[in-house]
């Protein structure tokens, strides 16, 4: 080649070859451009000695860089096996020939055992057992073991519960594969251990060993309970015919018992009447059989039935429903009924079942009763108006008789006292002067016979002047009762009719207080509220068992007051408790009409 990049003839060529690995090798062709002068032969060999120089420094750095290469490869996987390693949840250890332990995965941090980072682990058991100073440990003795019978890469595989961890542990120790070298130039198997953790593994097989045992001894119970349920079905079955019989026989009663009971029966829907049986066409006047698919409308007043439904929001029969009315029979004449209504569901559709009694002759008889207690309270007010008049006509007379008769004796025996004071003698005038006092003390009885009898100051002040002095007399009668009286009402208030029961009923009161309560104190209350006219007596004495207190045989002091209430159309009631006072309360509509 010459400098211009022209091709000419070659002067002088040499081709070189030095082999380097495998099937390569380096190559050189030395030429001169122009025909040059022929070489020695120690020129000659020394081209050979500077290529193989050359070739030696090539090589070293080929292989210097191929080093490098797969240094970098080595250390790509190491991380990748670390990091695959302290991904796995069980303790992964690399062991020396004397079994301590030169390098752990993080699992040992997940456990809590320690630090991956931790300059010293010692062997297994201070891994395990950090700070174990128990000499007879289970677990060292088991890894000893292990630790001298592990060859290749099986070794030697226990499980054991370790009480210390709280953990059930497989560990596994065997030999890794390598070539390396000792000191001494001998090669040397490194260990291996693999700790897991099978506490989970072993409560999900305990779990399954006892749902197992619980799922046979439910299939052997089961199989019993259908052996049973077999030999049930094989004894219904041989039932079911007698139940059948039974059934017939029964439904053979029940329509004997529907026919001939007392009262009448029959079931509607939609309005007619589905059945019924002969006593209810009996009562109405009809033949038998004469009453099917009759209209409901045609046989009872419409305000015998209920108007509603008879069932409840969730379909199941209300209670039932009874009631009281009139009805008419065929041939036009009235009988009192008494309907008793059900309802209920056949077959999809709504059913009355109605049950009429006859009871025309018990409430003709109540009627009658009711008639009776009428005539018998307009009896009770004409006794007691005839009383009261009895009454005050006796008293009348013993005020206006007796009473003027003894006033007039009184005046008498007066001037004779002063008589015979005046003559001297003395010792008649004492005896007549004793005498005068004992006629007021008469004339006293008859005053106060005349006001029980009949107040007149009752006809003359009114009721409520009355009332007053009828408490102002109870402190009179009776030492340490005060009676206290309060009256919010007029006079006009009270109707006429009523004064002379509510003085006679406040009258027996205070008696009753005076000689049964040992009370210290009596509230009498009269004013009017928003229902009527109001009484109320209170005491505070010793109470009385009320039950005891309405028998006939203690007296009709309570009673009477009771019937003087309810002539004027009043309700009367008395509550009690023993030593907690005793409260009446009568109550009257406006003026003494029923409230």
């Amino acid at each position: 080649l010459t400098e211009a990049g022209q091709t000419g003839p070659i002067g002088a060529a040499l081709t070189l070859w030095y082999p380097l690995r495998k099937d390569h090798g380096l190559a050189a062709l030395l030429v001169a451009p122009e025909p040059v002068r022929g070489l020695s032969p120690q020129e000659l060999a020394l081209f050979p000695a500077v290529f193989s120089i050359l070739g030696t420094a090539l090589a070293f750095v080929l292989r210097k860089r191929h080093y490098a290469r797969r240094l970098k490869q080595v250390r790509r996987a190491k991380i990748a096996w670390e990091g695959t390693v302290d991904a796995l949840p069980q303790i992964v250890c690399v062991l020396d020939p004397e079994g301590i332990v030169i390098r752990v995965n993080r699992a040992v941090e997940t456990w809590g055992l320690g630090s991956v980072s931790s300059p010293s682990f010692g062997n297994l058991h201070e891994l395990l057992h950090p700070g174990c100073s128990d000499a007879a440990c289970g677990l060292a003795a088991r890894l000893t073991l292990a630790f001298s019978d592990c060859h290749g890469l099986e070794g030697h595989q226990f499980e054991y519960a370790d009480a210390a961890l709280g953990r059930e542990l497989r560990i596994k120790i065997g030999c890794a594969k390598g070539s390396g070298l000792k000191d001494g130039g001998k090669p040397c198997a490194r260990r291996f251990a693999v700790i897991e953790d099978l506490t989970l593994e072993q409560l999900a097989r305990r779990r399954t060993l006892r749902q197992n045992l619980e799922l046979r001894r439910t299939l052997e119970q089961h199989s019993e309970a259908l052996s049973a349920s077999h030999a049930h079905l094989r004894e219904a079955t041989s039932q079911l015919a007698n139940t059948q019989e039974e059934l017939e026989e029964t439904r053979r009663r029940h329509r004997l018992v529907l026919e001939n009971t007392n009262a009448g029966l029959l079931m509607v829907t939609e309005g007619r009447v589905a059945y019924c049986n002969a006593r209810f066409e009996e009562l109405l006047g009809y033949a038998t059989g004469a009453l099917a698919e009759a209209e409901m409308t045609d046989l009872l007043p419409p305000g015998c039935l209920a108007p509603q439904a008879l069932l409840g929001p969730d379909g199941e029969p209300s209670p039932p429903q009874e009631r009281v009315c009139e009805a008419r029979r065929r041939d036009g004449s009235t009988l009192w009924l008494r309907i008793s209504e059900v309802g209920f569901v056949a077959e999809g559709e709504p059913v009355r079942f109605i049950t009429v009694t006859n009871v025309n002759e018990q409430i003709l008889a109540e009627q009658a009763i009711r008639s009776s207690r009428r005539t018998l309270q307009r009896l009770s007010r004409c006794l007691i108006s005839t009383q009261e008049e009895e009454r005050k006509r006796i008293a009348g007379e013993l005020h206006d008789g007796i009473g003027q008769g003894l006033s007039v004796l009184k005046l008498m025996l007066q001037n004779l006292a002063a008589d015979q004071d005046e003559a001297g003698d003395g010792r008649v005038a004492g005896q007549l002067l004793a005498s005068v006092c004992k006629t007021q003390e008469m004339i006293e009885d008859v005053r106060r016979l005349s006001m029980a009898l009949r107040p007149a100051i009752l006809d003359s002040g009114g009721v409520v002047l009355a009332l007053t002095r009828l408490c102002r007399e109870v402190g009179q009668l009776k030492r340490g009762l005060t009676a206290h009286l309060e009256t919010r009402i007029q006079e006009s208030e009270v109707d006429e009719a009523l004064k002379i029961h509510l003085f006679r009923i406040v009258q027996e009161a205070l008696n009753n207080v005076i000689k049964h309560a040992g009370a210290r104190n009596v509230w009498v209350r009269l004013h009017r509220t928003d229902s009527g006219l109001k009484l109320e007596i209170e005491d505070d004495g010793v109470g009385f068992d009320l039950a005891q207190m309405q028998s006939p045989a203690r007296g009709l002091g309570l009673s009477s007051m009771k019937q003087r209430a309810s002539l004027q159309q009043g309700v009367l009631q008395i509550t009690s408790q023993l030593g907690r006072g005793t409260t009446l309360c009568a109550l009257w509509g406006s003026g003494g009409s029923a409230p």
